[in-house]
C-alpha cells in the first residue's frame, strides 16, 4: 500500500502545503464522499489539481490509500478524457449561464459509460448567474446515486448561501502551512476564549477588521464540518449532529453578511451571541 509521502510525483502531485493535502487525503480515505464538494482557495490551479485528485480517487482501478495516479483511469482523468467526467471551465470572467447548468444536470442524469460514478467539476462557480445557481440547487440536493459534483471557487463569499449549504466546503489555502497553522491557532484561541467567557465586546473588538472576521468564519466552518464528518473537534463533537448542522448553516449566512458594509465586529458579536448563548 502506498503511503501519503509516496503518492505520485507526476501530473497529479498536489500543493506542497502538507496540511491542506493531508486533510483532503484523510477525508477521501473515509469512503464516505459527499455528493457535492466545494473547494475554495486563493490559487485556482491548485484547486483544479485537488478536484482532479478527488475525481481520480472515485474511479481509480487500484485505489491504494487515495488514488494511484498511474492506472488507466487516473491517467484519463488527468488528461481530462475520462468518459464519465465532465469539466466546465469558463473563459476569463465569462458567466456560467443557466443553459450550461441545465446541460450538466441532464448529462449527469444519464447512465455512466464505464464506472458506477459520474463526476462533474465546475470551475469558478462564483461566475454563475443567479438563475444558473438557482437551477443548480435541486440537482445538488438530489443528485442521484453515485453522482458527484466538485465546485471550485476563489470567491466563496460570493456564492448563494443556499448553494453553499448543499455542499461540503473545504477551504484549501496553498500558502505556507506555518502561516495557515498560526492563523488557525489564533482563531481557535479566540473561539475557545469566547465560549469560556461569552465576552461579546472582546470578540467584536478582535474581529473589527473584515478580513479577520472572514478568516474566523472560515475557521469556524471548518471546525463545525470536522465535528459533523469526523467527530474530531474537541468542542463541537460533543454536540448533537442537528445542532452542529444548524450552527454550520448559520455560518454560511454570516459569510454572506460579511460581504456587505455592516460593521464586521458587530456582525460577529451578534452571531456568536445568538448561536452560542441563547
Amino acid at each position: 500500500m502506498i503511503s501519503k509521502s509516496q503518492l505520485p510525483k507526476g501530473p497529479l502531485r498536489l500543493t506542497e502545503n502538507i496540511e491542506s493535502q493531508n486533510r483532503l487525503w484523510d477525508y477521501l480515505r473515509s469512503d464516505k464522499i459527499h455528493h457535492a464538494l466545494l473547494l475554495s482557495g486563493n490559487n485556482h490551479e491548485v484547486l483544479a489539481k485537488f478536484a482532479k485528485a478527488i475525481a481520480a480517487s472515485l474511479v481509480c482501478e487500484k485505489r491504494p490509500e487515495v488514488f494511484c495516479g498511474i492506472c488507466r483511469n487516473c491517467s484519463r482523468v488527468e488528461r481530462e478524457i475520462y468518459p464519465d467526467l465532465i469539466i466546465v471551465r469558463p473563459e476569463g470572467v465569462e458567466a456560467i449561464k443557466i443553459e450550461t447548468i441545465r446541460s450538466i444536470c441532464h448529462v449527469m442524469e444519464l447512465s455512466p459509460m464505464e464506472s458506477k460514478a459520474k463526476i462533474a467539476i465546475v470551475e469558478r462557480v462564483h461566475q454563475m448567474t443567479t438563475a444558473a445557481a438557482n437551477a443548480f440547487l435541486k440537482t445538488l440536493e438530489e443528485p442521484g446515486e453515485n453522482r458527484f459534483f466538485i465546485l471550485l471557487t476563489e470567491q466563496p463569499f460570493n456564492l448563494l448561501a443556499t448553494l453553499r449549504s448543499r455542499c461540503l466546503h473545504f477551504h484549501l489555502n496553498p500558502t505556507e502551512a506555518t502561516e495557515s497553522t498560526h492563523a488557525n491557532q489564533k482563531n481557535d484561541g479566540l473561539l475557545n476564549q469566547y465560549l469560556e467567557s461569552f465576552d461579546d465586546l472582546a470578540i467584536a473588538e478582535a474581529l473589527s477588521d473584515k478580513e479577520k472576521a472572514q478568516a474566523f468564519t472560515v475557521r469556524l466552518q471548518t471546525r463545525l464540518r470536522n465535528a459533523m464528518v469526523e467527530h474530531s473537534d474537541p468542542v463541537f463533537a460533543s454536540m448533537e449532529d442537528d445542532t452542529v448542522l444548524e450552527h454550520f448553516i448559520a455560518t454560511l449566512e454570516l459569510e454572506r453578511l460579511l460581504q456587505g458594509n455592516a460593521n464586521p465586529g458587530l456582525l460577529i458579536q451578534s452571531f456568536m451571541s445568538e448561536q452560542f448563548t441563547a
